[in-house]
């Protein structure tokens, strides 16, 4: 009888344990002041100059950015082109952290926060709603809008990117993911109905800024 009271007490033990840690993960989850992405604005000067965003997804799930699913550890660069990609004006995912790792990415600058989900859903907003281009509507204007819709630390916009690059300061870019050429995509609509399409070759051909 002894015996078998010790293995129910263990038992008991061992359950009362478990539903601890689940309990301890589900508040972790649901906690509103959790990490879920590591947001950066990265900027590079070589020729005309360009000004972009990297995100990092820190949780164990995937998140949203703007249409674009990111894995947990993973990253994507987001950011809005027009000349220099035959896909049109308008956000590219993946571009940047393509053409990086194929050209190189010295001279880059960036700022790094990291987002909760109400913060990163405020982000999606405005990325869901900026897929235009246009000279005072462009990669600065883009980046810094999303920045300082949740960062406490403002960059000023300027047109220029060799501006918007002085004004992030002398912090280093992370390091971005190597996206496979089939993870490279070029946003097509605006709002929650948007979609996205794999990029042209043609607008895999010239460097980032």
């Amino acid at each position: 009888m002894r015996i078998i009271l010790k293995k129910a007490f263990a038992v008991l033990i061992v359950f009362a344990l478990l539903c601890g840690i689940l309990c301890i993960a589900a508040a972790a989850e649901n906690d509103p002041n959790a990490p879920v992405v590591q947001m950066s604005i990265c900027a590079r000067v070589i020729f005309v100059g360009h000004v972009w965003l990297y995100f990092r997804n820190v949780t164990d799930h995937d998140v949203r950015i703007g249409v674009y699913t990111l894995a947990p550890g993973r990253g994507v660069s987001v950011g809005t082109m027009h000349l220099s990609r035959a896909d049109g004006p308008g956000i590219y995912y993946n571009v940047e952290a393509y053409m990086t790792h194929r050209m190189g990415g010295f001279g880059s600058v960036g700022r790094t926060m990291s987002l909760t989900q109400a913060q990163l859903d405020a982000v999606n907003g405005v990325i869901l709603f900026s897929n235009s281009w246009s000279t005072s509507n462009n990669c600065c204007a883009f980046a810094t809008r999303v920045w300082n819709t949740v960062a406490p630390d403002h960059i000023g916009y300027h047109m220029l990117p060799v501006v918007v690059k002085g004004r992030i300061g002398s912090g280093g870019c992370p390091g971005m993911d190597d996206p496979s050429r089939n993870d490279v995509y070029r946003m097509l609509g605006i709002g929650w109905g948007a979609s996205l399409s794999r990029v042209n070759n043609r607008s895999l051909v010239m460097y980032i800024g």
